[in-house]
């Protein structure tokens, strides 16, 4: 439980970046701040509408997957 470190993202931890240090075993004190990410368009529209979109675009590609295999 030493080990866990705070960071931000889809599933934190399963790719070490370059600024990432390896597992050393040594703690450090100091907390990483990663830059937020840019979405361009997609970050403009409110999280509502985007948010069924990807549940309507998920449904469809279940069901499709679905009829065809």
């Amino acid at each position: 439980m030493d080990k866990l470190q705070e960071s931000a993202g889809f599933l934190p931890g399963l790719r070490r970046g370059k600024n990432q240090p390896s597992d050393t075993g040594a703690s450090t004190n100091q907390k990483k701040v990663h830059p937020a990410r840019t979405w361009g368009l997609v970050g403009k529209i409110p999280s509502g509408p985007r948010n069924h979109f990807i549940a309507m675009s998920g449904e469809f590609v279940g069901t499709f997957m679905f009829l065809c295999g």
